[in-house]
This record gives structure tokens, sequence and C-alpha cells, in this order.
């Protein structure tokens, strides 16, 4: 399902760029994990690619999610940045791009239709 997709694949690589992203402003991995709701073990795994390195996002989508990582930390607001760029991923098909490379027998019966995909965020 696109959900499983998110959960196991698109948010782990999410909070990896989100937890470097921190990192070069000088944010310690405890506050990080506050921030993300997360354990500074998790953190830790995410700054030094061993977590949420299953998806290798192209540069325009690492850097809108790093513009994003700053709004996060100026309005501690991470559930709501990180639905806002899994917002972005269904209305412009990203998710799609990933749910079809991750679950290659998806190509066999994709109907956005069928499949009841949300890509309109």
């Amino acid at each position: 399902m696109p959900q499983e997709i998110e959960v196991h694949y698109l948010i782990p690589s999410i909070n990896r760029i989100i937890s470097k992203e921190l990192t070069t402003l000088n944010i310690s991995q405890k506050r990080i994990a506050e921030i993300l709701h997360s354990q500074t073990s998790a953190i830790s795994q995410y700054i030094n690619d061993k977590r949420g390195i299953k998806i290798k996002f192209d540069k325009e989508i690492e850097d809108y999610i790093k513009k994003r990582s700053k709004l996060i930390l100026e309005n501690n607001n991470y559930i709501f940045e990180i639905q806002n760029i899994l917002s972005k991923f269904r209305k412009e098909k990203i998710l799609c791009k990933y749910h079809r490379e991750l679950s290659p027998i998806i190509n066999l019966t994709c109907s956005e239709k069928n499949l009841g995909c949300n890509i309109h965020g």
C-alpha cells in the first residue's frame, strides 16, 4: 500500500535529511530527537547513514526538505511539516514513483482510481 511506502521508506529518508540539516545548525542529537519525537539512537543512525537510506531523493526534493527542516526548528511543528512534505509527494506523484520502484508488482495493476491513492494530497 502507498501508506506503507510512506511509513517504511519515505518518512525515515525524510528524517535522515532533517536530522542532518539540523546538525549543520549546531542542534544537538538530543534536541533533534525531541523535535522529531524520536530516540537519540535513531537520530544518530540517521546522521551516520545507517537508517533511512533506502531512498535517495533528487537535489530539488532534498533542498525542499532542508527548507522545511528550518521551519520545523523555528515553529516546533514536526508533524505539521511532515504532513506538508508527504502532501507534496502525493500531489506531485513522487509517492507513485517510489511505490512503483519498491513494489514492482504494482506496475502490473497500477490504477490510481482502483488503488484509492490520494494523489491530490
